[in-house]
């Protein structure tokens, strides 16, 4: 079975509903925008766009992280159903920091 994050990649109309929207948000906040999709119990990255700055935040498109350890799995998690967020509160949560 094809992820969701494949299935985005593999279909450019939905990037290209989004480049738009990421767009915008770059020109109002000159950071980085990314488009990531709940894929399983991660995070997919599925568009980006770069800050103007020389130093900012990339993430490969198509890479796949855990959504409790990243910003974009969290805004993610935020707004998931409560049934979700409870099926995924019972799986262990691996620590990356040590704090």
């Amino acid at each position: 079975m094809d992820s969701k994050v494949s299935i985005a990649l593999a279909a450019p109309t939905l990037q290209q509903e989004v480049y738009p929207f990421l767009v915008a948000l770059v020109q109002s906040t000159q950071e980085t925008a990314h488009f990531a999709v709940i894929d399983g119990h991660s995070v997919g990255y599925v568009a980006q766009v770069d800050s103007p700055h020389p130093i900012h935040m990339y993430a490969h498109i198509g890479w796949r992280g855990p959504l409790h350890a990243t910003a974009a799995g969290k805004v993610l998690l935020e707004f998931s159903d409560e049934a979700f967020i409870r099926s995924f509160l019972t799986l262990p949560l691996v620590p990356y920091t040590a704090w």
